[in-house]
């Protein structure tokens, strides 16, 4: 059974002592039901032995949805006001994953991987898909072989970035040479937007000037490697944060006040409305395994540990609340766990 831990302890009339009469109170509760306010807000989903999955919040931080790395359970939306789940894909020959929202909520965006007949995710079968969540009705926006990941909405909702990779042969990674491309919603027309071939690339946002972050390994075709090392002397393929100047086309390093409590790799970097920025990264003078979720302000100041959490697994920020989502686990199972900050 699915069960959401109550808030009504939290924000009870009782221990919110004011002396105005009670109906007053239930009026202010219905117009403005409280937004997560402490880490005690945890919401169970009944799937064990999770190890990885991913996870978008809608704007206002009412609901989300959610996969894992067990494509059978299939794509969930979860109700954060009543803790509600419900299935909303199962398709047994495309897994959607990688879900973001656009910033009026009104529309997703997602990978949609192929999966052939014996149950095998088809990485070179990866498109970027529009879903409607009205109706949960999907438009595939792309077509033809390729490894398509990380999509994302510009500010307006007009345009969805995406990383295009190409199929490795060999190596530790199954793909390379990340570059990001744009799809016009409105005339369908592709582009591609940078060439520098990255080894790897991660999940980008758009900040309030129209500038794109997003995170990507250097060397690359133009940039070169990092003079910097992580704090276990590691400096290959290190992780860096860009931002990209979509007028002028330039990509600079985006600088992070780290005051050396974290590694120098940063992982999924998401905006709130206010272009704080929030990301995860490996703690410093831990194991390269103990990673945590930070905050910094929109200069990339004021660094704030918010949790730590499981390595494979992903948060999300309600852009217009700022409410901070995390996957965590909970006596092996996986629950998602509002943050207070």
């Amino acid at each position: 059974m699915i069960e959401r831990k109550s808030i009504q302890n939290i924000f009870s009339p009782m221990r919110l002592w004011v002396r105005v009469p009670s109906v007053i109170l239930i009026l202010v509760w219905l117009l403005h039901p409280p937004a997560f306010g402490a880490e005690n807000n945890v919401f169970r989903t009944g799937l064990f032995n999770v190890k990885s999955g991913t996870v978008a919040v809608t704007p206002d931080g009412r609901a989300l949805v959610f996969t894992t790395s067990h494509m059978p359970d299939g794509f969930r939306h979860l109700d954060l006001q009543t803790g509600q789940i419900r299935i909303i894909n199962q398709n047994s020959r495309r897994f959607w994953h990688d879900p973001r929202w656009s910033h009026d909520g009104r529309r997703l965006v997602v990978v949609s991987a192929g999966v052939d007949p014996k149950g095998y995710y088809q990485l070179n079968d990866t498109q970027i898909a529009l879903i409607d969540p009205r109706t949960w009705a999907s438009r595939t926006l792309t077509q033809g072989n390729g490894v398509r990941l990380s999509p994302f909405f510009s500010n307006d909702g007009k345009t969805v970035y995406y990383f295009h990779a190409q199929i490795r042969e060999r190596g530790m990674r199954p793909a390379d040479n990340y570059d990001l491309y744009a799809i016009d919603l409105q005339n369908g027309v592709e582009k591609k937007i940078t060439d520098e071939e990255f080894y790897k690339a991660m999940p980008g946002d758009m900040d309030g000037q129209g500038r794109i972050l997003f995170t990507a390994s250097v060397p690359s075709k133009h940039i070169p490697a990092p003079k910097k090392k992580d704090p276990w002397g590691l400096s290959a393929s290190l992780l860096t944060p860009f931002k990209l100047d979509l007028q002028g086309g330039r990509i600079s390093e985006f600088l992070i006040s780290t005051g050396g409590q974290i590694g120098n790799e940063f992982y999924i970097p998401r905006l709130d409305r206010l272009d704080n920025i929030y990301f995860k990264a490996a703690m410093a003078n831990k194991s390269p395994f103990v990673y945590a979720i930070y905050k910094v302000d929109a200069f990339g100041k004021n660094l704030t540990e918010l949790s730590r959490i499981v390595i494979g697994y992903e948060f999300d920020v309600a852009w217009r609340t700022g409410d901070v989502i995390m996957m965590d686990q909970q006596g092996g199972e996986l629950i998602f766990r509002g943050l207070f900050h």
